[in-house]
């Protein structure tokens, strides 16, 4: 019922799809929010130049920021 997507957008070292795929999973049931139907979530491992200019476009601000999310659209 769950889907990681992961897009690799930098050359940095991330552990391995299947490490998400868990890490996800586990996160949404002891928040409460098994997933009851198909479930997808969307991971992109991005350089700090990537980071910087989402960072900037979102926030408004021109520093890079450990973690972003939006919802889905």
């Amino acid at each position: 019922m769950l889907t990681v997507d992961v897009q690799r957008e930098s050359s940095l070292e991330a552990p391995e799809d299947d490490s998400f795929e868990t890490a996800a999973a586990l996160a949404l049931r002891v928040a409460g929010r098994a997933p009851t139907r198909p479930t997808e979530v969307s991971l992109r491992i991005i350089d700090e130049a990537e980071m910087k200019t989402l960072n900037h476009r979102f926030r408004g601000k021109a520093s890079p920021a450990a973690v972003r999310s939006f919802p889905a659209e």
